[in-house]
């Protein structure tokens, strides 16, 4: 599969934490262009929670 493919599939070599971070990143410009009741602050607290979670479950999936 080239990179063009991937891009297209959605898959990457990334790991889903680096995946999610960048997603995050783009969802948060999205968010604070459009929802008036945007808290940044908070979102930001559940991505670094959830991207530590993320990084746990594959620091396991690697040993095991």
């Amino acid at each position: 599969m080239t990179a063009a493919q991937d891009e297209k599939s959605g898959f990457s070599e990334k790991s889903p934490s680096e995946d999610f971070a960048k997603y995050s990143r783009e969802e948060i410009h999205r968010r604070k262009e459009s929802d008036t009741g945007f808290d940044e602050t908070l979102y930001e607290e559940a991505v670094s929670l959830t991207i530590d979670r993320l990084k746990a479950l594959e620091s396991e999936g690697m040993q095991g």
